[in-house]
Order: C-alpha cells, then sequence, then structure tokens
C-alpha cells in the first residue's frame, strides 16, 4: 500500500497571479494489484439492476428508468471496465460510495445513459481512464436517494475532499458532464458536444438540467477551488466553472490555464463559456484559451466574473464569427483598471488584451458590480486602440477615461454609468484633460446612465436644441448636423418644432481650384452635400471626448477627395452649451493632399428653409452689432447674419439666427429648394430680404491657398428659438463670439416690425413688390390732401406708413417734404394686385416723405 498526495500550494508569481494546486489525500492501492480492480459489494437498494462480472469487466444491466446502488468501494483498474447497460439514454444510475475508499478510475467507463458517482473521500480519473457516457455526475458531495428519485439533483456534506480529472471523458452528444467537489482539478479532457461541463466548487451545490442555470454554488466551502489545466470542450452548448469559497479573505476559486471550448455547431446552436466566482472576496484568473467562436453562424458568450478578476496578458478569448455576428466576452468584477501591458494584482486587464480582442472579432463588454468597499468604479489608464467591435463598458458606479480610446473601422464604444441605481444619481463619466475618445462615426458610441434609461446615441439635444429625430445620432455620415429642431413651451404651443424642410441636415459646399481673383466665385470643382459630395468623403472621424450627456462639443472629420487629385480634411467642431440656444460650429478646411490647392471656398446653410409651421419665412440679410441684429440697407454690402422669421409681423412664431464671426464671411439667400440656388448667387448681389417665401441660404468664405498640411477656418453659429426670445438669444450669441458688445434684451431690431429708421429706406427697397395690408391713413404723420384718392392709401411697414405713388407727382414743401396735388392711378395687375410698375414706393417718417431709388 502506498498513500498518494497531492497537496494545495500557495505561490506566487512575479505578476502576483497565484499558482494553486488542489488539495487531496487519496489512499490508493499498489499500483500492480490496482490494475485489475472492480468495484465492491454493489447492492440494488432502488429500481431494478443485475450486477455480473467476467474477468476484470463488469457489466451493470438497468432495466428501470432509476436505479440506485450501494457499493463498497467504486474503482476501475488500468486492465478493468464497468459497462451500464440502461433501458434509454435518459436512464439514471445513483452509485453510492459507503467506504472510506477514494474512487480511481483508471480504466474504462462506459454507459448509454447517465451515471452519478457519489463519493465523499473523493474521485480520481489517471491520465489511463477512458470514460463514454451518456452523461456523468461525479460528486465528493453527498445527495440523497428521495432527492435523487424526485429529480431534485441536490448536493451537499461536509466533505473537503476532491474531484480531479486527468484522463479523458466523453458524454454523447448533449449529455452533460458535471464534477462537484470543494476542489475541482481537471488537467484531461472533458467532451460533451451540444451538452454541458460543468464544474461546481463549494459545500452546498444544485444541478438543473433542464434550467437556463444548470449548476449553481448555494453555500461556500473552505478552499473552494477549480483548477483549469486541460482542455474541456463543449460546442453548441455551456461549459461552466463556477465556485464559492468561503472566508473573508481573498481567494482563488477558478484558475484557468488550459482550453474551453464552446465553439457554434453548423446547425447554428451557439456555445457559452462561464467562469464565475462569488461577489464576496473570491478571485477568478483567466488565462489560457476561451473559444466560443463560430465559422458558420453567430459567436458564442464567454463571461469571466466574480468580486476580484485578473486577466493575464497571455490569455486567449474569442467569440468570433466568420459569417455571422461576432459574440461577447463579458469581464465582470466588483471594480477594474485597465493597465498597460503589464498587469498586477487583482481586478485588472492590459489594454492589449481587450483591443486583439475586439480587433479579432469579438465584442468586450466590461461591467462592475459594486459590493463591499469597492464602488464599481471603471479606470481606464492606458490607452486602446481597435478596428471592429462593439467595447462596452457599463460601471456600477463611475467610469474614469485617463488614456485615449480610439475605434477606427467598425470599432464602436458604450458608455454606461450609474448603472447601480435607477437614474445614476452621483454617477457619472469623466474623462481627463488632454485625452481623446475618437469612434469612426457618429452611430457608433451610445450612452446610459442609470439601470432604468433608455441607451442614447450621440444627440445633440439641451432641450433646447435638438438635431435629429432625438433617437439617432445628431451628426450624419457626412459630418453634418442633421436636421435642426427647437423646443417651444407657450401658449400657442408645445413641442419640438422643424427649422427645415421635411428632414433635411445643415447643408455645405467646398469648391477649389479655377480662378480666383475675385471673392466670391464658381470656378473650380464644386461639392456639395445636397448633391455629390457623399461619392467624395472617406475617413471619417468623430472626437467626441468634450461630448456628454446631449450636450458639450464633438469635432467631426471627413476627407474630402476631388476629381482634380487633390485633397483636403473637413473638420467641424460642434459645440452646445448645456443652456444655449445656439450650437457654436468651427470648421477647418486642412489641405491633407500632396500639392497646393487654390482658390478655397466654403459654404454653410440650407437648400430648403421652413420655420416651426412655416415653409415660406422671411429672411432678413445683416450683421450683429452693438444694438444687436441689424439689416442691410444697400445690396453691395458685406452680411455676416441671417435672420429668419417664421411670420412677417416680428411677434408673432420663431426665428433662426444664422452667423458668422469670420472676417470674410458674407450670405446669399433665393428660393428653394436645392443648396446651389443660394451658393450660386454672389453675395454682394442676392436679396437683402425675401418675404414669406420658400427658400434656401448660405453663409460664404472665401480662404487663402493652403499648402500641405496648411489650414484655415470659419467659425458659425447656428441660433433658434421663439421670436419673444430671439432677443436674448442675439444677445447669447453676441456674447459668445465675443467679436461685438454684450448687448442685454431686447437688442435687436426685427424688421418689418420695429425698422431701425437708418436702415428704413433700404428696408422699404427690399420689399418692393410685395403687396401689403391696408391700412388706414395715418394722421399727423402727412397730410392727406396732399394726395390724390388713388394714391393715398398707406399700407404697413410696421411703425412707418408706405404709399405707392408716381414718380413724377412726388413734390416737397418747405416744412414737411410732402408731395404736391398732381398725381396718377396706380395699376392693377392680373391677380388683382397692386402693380409697382411705373411707380415707386415711400414711406412717411417723422413727419416727411423719404423717398428711395426708383424701382
Amino acid at each position: 500500500m502506498i498513500e498518494l498526495s497531492l497537496s494545495r500550494q500557495a505561490k506566487k508569481h512575479q505578476n502576483f497571479c497565484f499558482k494553486l494546486a488542489i488539495s487531496a489525500s487519496l489512499t490508493l492501492l499498489t499500483l500492480q494489484s490496482y490494475a485489475d480492480v472492480l468495484p465492491t459489494d454493489g447492492i440494488v437498494t432502488t429500481g431494478s439492476a443485475v450486477i455480473s462480472q467476467t474477468g476484470n469487466d463488469m457489466t451493470v444491466t438497468q432495466s428501470s428508468n432509476q436505479a440506485v446502488i450501494d457499493w463498497q468501494t467504486f474503482s476501475i483498474g488500468s486492465n478493468s471496465s464497468v459497462t451500464f447497460n440502461q433501458p434509454s439514454t435518459s436512464a439514471v444510475a445513483l452509485n453510492h460510495v459507503l467506504g472510506s475508499d477514494v474512487s480511481v478510475i483508471q480504466g474504462a467507463l462506459n454507459a448509454n445513459g447517465q451515471v452519478f458517482l457519489i463519493n465523499p473521500n473523493g474521485v480520481l480519473f489517471t491520465p489511463s481512464a477512458q470514460v463514454n457516457v451518456g452523461g456523468i455526475v461525479a460528486s465528493a458531495l453527498n445527495i440523497s436517494t428521495d432527492d435523487f428519485l424526485s429529480g431534485h439533483y441536490r448536493f451537499n456534506g461536509g466533505s473537503s475532499k476532491a474531484v480531479i480529472n486527468q484522463g479523458n471523458i466523453t458524454a454523447a452528444n448533449g449529455g452533460t458532464i458535471a464534477l462537484i467537489a470543494a476542489k475541482i482539478s481537471n488537467t484531461g479532457n472533458l467532451n460533451a458536444t451540444g451538452g454541458n461541463v460543468l464544474l461546481g466548487a463549494g459545500s452546498k451545490v444544485t444541478l438543473d438540467l433542464n434550467g437556463a442555470v444548470k449548476l449553481i454554488v448555494e453555500k461556500a466551502a473552505v478552499r473552494a477551488l477549480i483548477e483549469q489545466g486541460g482542455a474541456i470542450q463543449a460546442d453548441g452548448g455551456t461549459v461552466l466553472l463556477t465556485a464559492k469559497a468561503a472566508g473573508n479573505l481573498v481567494s482563488t476559486v477558478i484558475n484557468n490555464t488550459g482550453v474551453i471550448e464552446a465553439k457554434t455547431l453548423a446547425t447554428g446552436e451557439k456555445g457559452q463559456i462561464l467562469l464565475l466566482g462569488d461577489f464576496d472576496n473570491d478571485r477568478v484568473i483567466v488565462n489560457g484559451t476561451l473559444d466560443a467562436s463560430a465559422v458558420n453562424g453567430d459567436g458564442g458568450f464567454i463571461e469571466t466574473s466574480a468580486a476580484n478578476v485578473s486577466v493575464a496578458n497571455t490569455v486567449h478569448v474569442t467569440a468570433a464569427a466568420m459569417n455571422g455576428k461576432s459574440g461577447t466576452w463579458l469581464i465582470d468584477p466588483t471594480d477594474i483598471t485597465i493597465s498597460a501591458s503589464s498587469c498586477t494584482g487583482t481586478n485588472c486587464i492590459a489594454a492589449n488584451t481587450i483591443a486583439s480582442t475586439l480587433s479579432g472579432g469579438t465584442d468586450v463588454s466590461i461591467a462592475t458590480a459594486g459590493t463591499g468597499s469597492d464602488v464599481g468604479n471603471i479606470t481606464i489608464n492606458a490607452p486602446i486602440a481597435w478596428s471592429s467591435n462593439m467595447l462596452t463598458l457599463t460601471a456600477h458606479n463611475n467610469i474614469n477615461i485617463n488614456a485615449d480610446l480610439t475605434a477606427t473601422g467598425t470599432g464602436a464604444l458604450a458608455l454606461e454609468y450609474g448603472q447601480g441605481s435607477a437614474d445614476g444619481s452621483g454617477s457619472t463619466y469623466t474623462i481627463a484633460n488632454g485625452t481623446k475618445v475618437y469612434i469612426p462615426s457618429a452611430s457608433n458610441f451610445t450612452w446610459k446612465k442609470g439601470s432604468a434609461a433608455a441607451i442614447t446615441n450621440l444627440v445633440f439635444n439641451n432641450n433646447l436644441l435638438r438635431f435629429g429625430d432625438g433617437a439617432q445620432a445628431s451628426i450624419d455620415t457626412l459630418g453634418q448636423l442633421k436636421q435642426p429642431f427647437y423646443y417651444e413651451d407657450s401658449v400657442d404651443r408645445t413641442g419640438w418644432f422643424k427649422l427645415t424642410y421635411s428632414n433635411y441636415p445643415l447643408d455645405l459646399e467646398v469648391g477649389l481650384g479655377g480662378d480666383g481673383t475675385s471673392s466670391w466665385n464658381r470656378n473650380g470643382e464644386l461639392h456639395n452635400t445636397n448633391n455629390d459630395l457623399a461619392s467624395k468623403i472617406s475617413n471619417q472621424v468623430l472626437e467626441i471626448s468634450g461630448y456628454k450627456e446631449g450636450f458639450g462639443s464633438i469635432v467631426s472629420s471627413v476627407t474630402v477627395d476631388f476629381d482634380s487629385g487633390d485633397s483636403v480634411k473637413i473638420s467641424n467642431k460642434y459645440t452646445l452649451g448645456q443652456t444655449a440656444s445656439f450650437v457654436k460650429t468651427d470648421t477647418s478646411i486642412t489641405n491633407v493632399g500632396s500639392a497646393t490647392v487654390s482658390n478655397v471656398r466654403l459654404w454653410v446653410g440650407t437648400r430648403d428653409d421652413y420655420i416651426a409651421q412655416n415653409d415660406s419665412p422671411t429672411k432678413f440679410k445683416g450683421n450683429l452689432t452693438a444694438s444687436g441684429f441689424t439689416p442691410i440697407t444697400i445690396e453691395d454690402t458685406q452680411a455676416k447674419a441671417l435672420l429668419i422669421t417664421e411670420n412677417d409681423d416680428g411677434v408673432t412664431g420663431a426665428a433662426v439666427l444664422f452667423y458668422s464671426t469670420s472676417a470674410g464671411a458674407d450670405s446669399s439667400i433665393d428660393d428653394c429648394c436645392d443648396f446651389t440656388n443660394a451658393t450660386e448667387l454672389d453675395p454682394r448681389t442676392s436679396p437683402i430680404s425675401i418675404d414669406q417665401d420658400d427658400g434656401s441660404y448660405a453663409l460664404f468664405i472665401r480662404m487663402t491657398d493652403l499648402a500641405v498640411g496648411q489650414s484655415n477656418s470659419m467659425t458659425w453659429y447656428y441660433a433658434a428659438g421663439p421670436v419673444a426670445n430671439i432677443n436674448d438669444i442675439v444677445s447669447q450669441v453676441a456674447a459668445s463670439a465675443g467679436t461685438v458688445p454684450y448687448v442685454p434684451a431686447p437688442a435687436v431690431t426685427l424688421p418689418p416690425s420695429s425698422i431701425q429708421r437708418d436702415a428704413a429706406i433700404g428696408q422699404v427697397q427690399s420689399i418692393a413688390g410685395h403687396v401689403f395690408n391696408p391700412l388706414h391713413t395715418v394722421n399727423n404723420i402727412f397730410n392727406p390732401s396732399d394726395f390724390s384718392e388713388n394714391t393715398n392709401q398707406a399700407f404697413s411697414v410696421g411703425d412707418l406708413a408706405v404709399v405707392e405713388i408716381d414718380a413724377n407727382d412726388v413734390g416737397s414743401s418747405e416744412n414737411d417734404n410732402t408731395s404736391d396735388d398732381s398725381s396718377s392711378e396706380f395699376s392693377i395687375n392680373d391677380e388683382n394686385e397692386r402693380d409697382k410698375n411705373g411707380f415707386m414706393q415711400v414711406f412717411v417718417v417723422d413727419g416727411g416723405i423719404k423717398m428711395p431709388a426708383q424701382q
């Protein structure tokens, strides 16, 4: 007789990760005599079975679906075999070992059904063991006969002994291999295609093969441990390693250094690999290989969870799918730190491990639970760069990003924080100063605050302004802001109201080359978002470190490749304040080609305006001054601002302010419904206003020629709100721009309801040809007797009175500059409207007639 003892070792490596071995005391026969050993003293206590033996081969012929057999010993020598012939694959034989010897399986164990081997002294499958069964449960914990017969597979007891496999155990397709004990070791092979390989370490374990969770450790065991250094395969099925250790000290309960595979089957059944410790003090060490990949079909699921999770730098994890949807690796500790390539201590993972797993085709989800002194934070201290798949950071509390995150290609990022409460109150995500977060498109980022919240895309929405429908991302694939909306809550209406027609975004046009001797020109090559720009764009990148919860800043960059061979990068930095009624945009153009580019021009605006509920708003060109928005009065005047109002009374409805602080900026307005309608008009010859008509508008700038690597930029503001608030909004924009004095509300002059006298002449000129509502003659401003009956009808332009008279009939007096008595009748056109042909329009201010240029 000799005694074989496997003692537990707790030896630290340089990376402070523990290497633990199984503790078990096994008393064996001498190797020579053990070769012929078979189970002894078998008694069938429940059900029907006959035990027979021929030489070194024992056969148990079972005729009932369930049978219980008590044995004094149950071991199989290397030259021996035990075969269970059972009535069906679902038949189960429970084998209780009553003696004090370990069950040592060196030979063959065969069954067409299920075999339970229960030995509180431990079970050892040696390297020569060959087990081929429908399914097997090998346990050092006991199960009562009543529980067994009722199908309640509850294992418990005070045994601290081990179940060790060094051999080959194979279950039939769809079958289960379950090893249950306080300590479990596998350095052999466990195979259960389409079925389950379940390793549970604790002092009370429940097995439910028909449940969603097939094995649960309900009670911890002292020094519970699963050491997996062999090969486990359950393609299309589940591999579950779960343990729970008793005590208050951090204890390693699962250590995988081997290969675990649960690949997707050709018929589509996905596999899952679960390494689950307790969230008190348990520790899971993730090393070796975890493979839930798919050649055909979707990738599977991998989870490594415990209070403490340590991921070795050499681990290989994949749930990639060559021809399907990627699977996921979930890492779920209490706190976790993503560090540089050297990962030491608990709750850490190397950044390059995450990056290689993502780029290899597997989604990675890192979640924290937050128990005890650990608050559930995720901290990133090393940069991560990946080219495919989704990185999801789900924090019980906060996410701290202290190093760059760079997703390219099809890479995506999700930030979920405050998941420890419904509303996420008190939790946030922070991005350290100077740290950048890059994504390849706006649709590749989501965020969520609080467990009860919905997942939100990269949406600009501060409850005053919104871009897009509020559900999808606010920036399109061309890098432009989607359709703008403003929010109104008034006695007249409540809700979000759009500011362009249909679902049109804000537009952009860029031009290069050709004759650039004049500031505005249409020479060279031109592309805009309304037409063919999409076919010229590549390499979209968004930098979102300044964005948070619907506001902040987003930098969107795209490369535009011109037919000429020139290439430029267009970058838009969009900034929306938390309480601002405007978005500020810094648009830059950088030469990323190989030669100098000339005649660089940029237009921004919309192809088809729409204000709230009006598809024919009124548009004015002007500038922001110390007095607010001031309309221009002369056509050939620089206008760096546009005011678009829903109605023309200056009192009701909504308004949009479009403004640039750039020195050379100018604007143009025209009819709808193509952006080129506005861009093809020279700002110095386009109308200075259009009253109540569908149209398009643009801000324009001519930039300097750009050498390779050189940039130039334009800053512009897009603001909107109810007309009642437009004065305050103009003041907000002016204060933000810093190029004009801050002016407290009311600051803006809204044509045509309160026309400044300095601009009045030009204003009347700009509305020439439009029909005005009749207004009674205004007394004490001009003398009606000075006009003929047919010409003294006045029309409203705010606080002005407008009349149409023949130019030849306009005279003057010494005191009031009124007309003489002569006049001619005004004409009526085919639509029964007033016709200005042969007439001029004049208006009355300060008791006299001012005469604009003849139309």
